[in-house]
């Protein structure tokens, strides 16, 4: 009993100072990868508990080894766009400026009533007061009310930010959404006294109103 005991502890400590490492407060914040990871890292856990005849370090080092290459992946996400887009997915519109796209649901799987669902969870009365819906990686569906809806009833709809540059790099695919170009966006630097490669992140609302942060020195 004391020899189960003390391996669960260690096991616990373990588990904890891995999964510390991940950032992550709940499982809902999980991606994809990883959700696997941790399925792997419960079962590998549960085995040296189960059984006192096998050895500790037989969990200890799969546990550690899972995570770090998850820790990897994560740097090498960050780095490569198509790694990213292969392991987390991208995110769709399901409105995308008041246009509802009713194919990105059936691809995805969601029926109407869940949708409206969401809808209504998140404090809206219907497809009406939305500018945009976007179905994010992690499965949750972002809502973004008309400003002429609710409390904002003045202005230009300004929409959503588009990131068009992260980490030095375009997005092609956020830029299209928003109908400019690589021009425009390389005017937008000279006007800012700044080379694309010098810039963590870019981004621009529908209203046209930009954000910029350079990266920092090291």
């Amino acid at each position: 009993m004391a020899s189960i005991f003390i391996r669960t502890i260690i096991i616990y400590i373990t588990l904890s100072l891995t999964f510390r490492l991940t950032g992550k407060r709940q499982v809902s914040e999980l991606e994809v990868s990883e959700l696997i990871c941790t399925f792997l890292i419960s079962e590998i856990a549960a085995f040296p508990i189960d059984d006192p005849d096998i050895p500790l370090l037989n969990a200890v080092i799969p546990i550690i080894f899972i995570m770090s290459v998850e820790i990897i992946l994560s740097h090498l996400k960050n780095k490569f766009r198509p790694i990213e887009k292969l392991f987390e997915g991208k995110s769709d519109y399901i409105i995308y400026r008041g246009h509802f796209f009713q194919k990105v649901l059936k691809e995805n799987r969601i029926s109407v009533r869940e949708f409206f669902s969401e809808i209504r969870n998140q404090g809206y009365g219907g497809i009406g007061e939305l500018y945009y819906a976007i179905l994010e990686p992690n499965g949750r569906i972002s809502l973004i009310e008309k400003q002429d809806q609710g409390k904002k009833n003045s202005g230009q709809d300004k929409g959503i930010s588009h990131p068009i540059i992260i980490d030095g790099k375009i997005d092609e695919a956020a830029l299209g959404h928003t109908g400019l170009d690589k021009t425009w966006v390389r005017n937008q630097m000279t006007a800012k006294n700044c080379d694309v490669s010098e810039v963590f992140l870019f981004a621009v609302n529908d209203a046209g109103e930009t954000e910029l942060i350079l990266k920092e020195k090291e």
